[in-house]
């Protein structure tokens, strides 16, 4: 088995967990549409969002920098749906349920 080196897994892990902090921020910045897209743009949170999403970017070039291949990277960076339906199911009490459970 072709194990990938640490560097990049832990890289593509913390992308994985800001990407769904990313989720969070902007799906909390959307409640504002209803105020017009002025009111959403002016929001901070929107621009805390793209910051998130600009940090994934960064760390997932720097683990493909450091030697991940997009096979090696891409399944540890898909956990970012099942920490978003943890979080979701911690933070708000979203029920998971099973058919979700075992898409995740």
């Amino acid at each position: 088995m072709n194990l990938p080196p640490l560097q990049p897994v832990l890289l593509v892990l913390a992308a994985s967990v800001l990407g769904a902090a990313g989720q969070f921020i902007l799906h909390g910045a959307s409640k504002r549409l209803s105020d017009g897209w002025s009111a959403f743009l002016t929001e901070p949170r929107v621009a805390l969002g793209l910051l998130t999403y600009l940090s994934v970017f960064a760390l997932t070039t720097a683990a493909f920098r450091k030697g991940g291949t997009v096979t090696q990277m891409y399944p540890i960076y898909a956990l970012t749906f099942a920490w978003a339906a943890l979080w979701s199911a911690l933070r708000t009490g979203e029920p998971v349920g099973a058919p979700r459970a075992l898409g995740l």
